[in-house]
C-alpha cells in the first residue's frame, strides 16, 4: 500500500469460504506503508494465498478477525 494509504477498510479483500469463489482475492504478500495505522475488521478475511506481511511503524490497530483464514500465512514482518 503506497503512502496516501492511512487506514485498510474493513473487509476490503474479505472473500466467500472457497478459492472458487467468483470474488476471490489471489494476494500473495502484503508490504503495508509506514502511513497506515489501522487494518479493518475482517480486512483480509480467507484470503488463503497470503504467505507474507510485512508493516511500518505507523500500524497501531489490526480489527478482529483481519488475517482470519489466512491458512498460509507463514511470516509477519514488523
Amino acid at each position: 500500500f503506497g503512502s496516501s494509504v492511512t487506514r485498510i477498510p474493513a473487509y476490503i479483500f474479505a472473500t466467500g469460504s472457497s478459492k472458487s469463489d467468483d470474488k476471490y482475492a489471489h494476494i500473495t504478500s502484503l508490504v503495508i506503508s509506514d502511513n497506515v495505522s489501522e487494518i479493518g475488521s475482517d480486512a483480509f478475511f480467507n484470503c488463503y494465498d497470503l504467505s507474507t506481511v510485512s508493516w511500518g511503524k505507523g500500524l497501531k490497530t489490526i480489527g478482529a478477525s483481519a488475517f482470519e483464514g489466512c491458512t498460509y500465512l507463514k511470516t509477519i514482518v514488523l
